[in-house]
């Protein structure tokens, strides 16, 4: 195999991405806009598919070469044919992706005995069909050089009463996400899993306010580090998953989770 094209492997320097363009889910708010922050921080730019729009602080999008450093693509994940319309755009607009990270989930926690198909079936869609799509059209055409996080949780193992439906998306999520790792590896493209534990975000203080999970100081309380994570320190490890410090690691699930 030739070397990777592209940014070189080895230790990442600040400006890693310069360059490149990374896809991402879910760019909007929490672990996504910080991971958003971050790329273009490293000189990359950005591409971000949901329903909440994606921008650096303060609104500013920037501009690179007279190109917007942050892009956003209104799309609701659950919605398969919305999902193929802006995959059909993308590919058209010929935009040379190299990075494909898959944060966006769906959590409505709904006891086992009330979980119809629907339920499930919702939950499927955006938590593993949607980004196995994103995989199968835009990870599957990257680069040599390229990687691609998929962000799962913890609830793949640390499980809990009503969350059926999402720790079995979680758990499939990494299975697929290990295959495709061996599958696209001949072609110098990694695939890795990222699963944060409790992470100060806007959906977990929704979570709590809704009385679907502990306040935030109940959750710091079964962290062995006390704390919850924080969206930038998330996005930092998903960072060094797509950076070329990353490059010998593929195929593998990556907990951030303070100790749990």
């Amino acid at each position: 195999m030739s070397e990777p094209s592209g940014p070189p492997t080895g230790p990442a320097g600040p400006l890693w991405a310069d360059g490149t363009t990374l896809l991402v889910t879910g760019g909007g708010a929490g672990i996504g806009a910080a991971l958003c922050r971050a790329f273009t921080a490293a000189g990359g730019q950005v591409i971000s598919l949901g329903r909440t729009p994606a921008a650096l602080p303060g609104g500013d999008k920037g501009s690179a070469n007279g190109v917007p450093t942050v892009r956003s693509h209104h799309v609701d994940l659950g919605d398969p044919d919305a999902l193929d319309a802006v995959l059909d755009d993308l590919e058209c607009s010929g935009t040379p992706v190299r990075y494909v990270v898959n944060n966006a989930s769906l959590r409505a926690p709904q006891a086992l005995a009330d979980a119809d198909r629907h339920h499930w079936r919702e939950t499927f869609e955006v938590n593993l069909f949607a980004p196995m799509e994103i995989c199968r059209r835009i990870g599957a055409r990257l680069p040599e050089g390229g990687a691609i996080v998929n962000v799962t949780s913890g609830a793949a193992r640390h499980l809990s009463p009503g969350t059926a439906a999402y720790a079995a998306s979680q758990a499939a999520l990494e299975a697929a996400s290990a295959v495709l790792g061996r599958e696209l590896a001949a072609r110098g493209v990694r695939v890795n899993t990222l699963a944060p534990g409790p992470t100060g975000t806007p959906g977990l203080r929704r979570a709590v306010e809704r009385g679907h999970s502990l306040d935030e100081a109940g959750l710091a309380g079964r962290i062995p580090l006390g704390r919850l994570g924080q969206a930038d320190e998330i996005a930092a490890a998903i960072m060094f998953l797509l950076s070329p410090a990353a490059g010998f690691v593929t195929g593998q699930v990556l907990a951030a989770n303070g100790g749990l």
